[in-house]
């Protein structure tokens, strides 16, 4: 098990970008020591994956400003790379710009239009707010169903433990002589539970 301060030195980075990616990635602690949260090897390897894939984003927008550098000399292009950079709040939307960063460098290498490499940047970057805006909203409608699904397992497991299995005893032996009275007082014969259940007995 990992704290935010175990976490953060096995991987080399802030307790406050742990605390962050925690959040934006939706991971949840899987037990508590005290008030401090413990995740587990399967957090841990989350993360990681993570900051490999906010890493390798920076790389490819780093590639795609030198050729920028190289060919174009676009300094709006040069400026959209950094917004790009600093876009994505999810893994989703981080892998997303990987690609567009990549297909941009490509663009430039075969001298493409500038107008349309700012065009891709500009639409990127707005596609990837929407893809993050819209797993805030999966990942809210998640938790509010997961906090119903415990609230209903708390309320079983109370009726459960609070059920009176001796007074429903009673109450069932109470019906049954209720019935076998009933039964004797009409006569009745080969019907019902109490027949059925002697029938084919003889008396003594």
């Amino acid at each position: 098990m990992y704290t935010f301060e175990e976490l953060s030195q096995k991987l080399g980075v802030s307790v406050k970008t742990i605390r962050r990616y925690v959040k934006s990635e939706g991971i949840k602690y899987v037990d508590k020591d005290g008030a401090a949260w413990l995740f587990d090897d399967k957090a841990l390897a989350v993360l990681r994956d993570r900051l490999a894939t906010k890493h390798k984003k920076y790389q490819a927008v780093a590639n795609a400003g030198k050729v920028n550098d190289k060919k174009a000399k676009s300094t709006e292009v040069r400026n959209l790379l950094l917004r790009l950079d600093q876009t994505g709040r999810t893994l989703a939307s981080d892998q997303y710009l990987i690609s567009v960063a990549e297909h941009v460098a490509d663009m430039l290498k075969n001298d493409a239009g500038i107008n349309k490499v700012i065009g891709k940047l500009d639409k990127a970057i707005n596609r990837a707010q929407l893809i993050d805006d819209r797993y805030d909203d999966l990942t809210t409608q998640i938790s509010q169903l997961s906090d119903k699904v415990d609230h209903l397992y708390d309320k079983l497991v109370h009726n459960i433990k609070s059920f009176d299995y001796r007074k429903m005893a009673k109450v069932n032996a109470e019906a049954f002589m209720d019935l076998a009275k009933s039964q004797r007082q009409t006569g009745s014969k080969g019907h019902g539970p109490l027949s059925t259940a002697t029938h084919g007995q003889r008396r003594p």
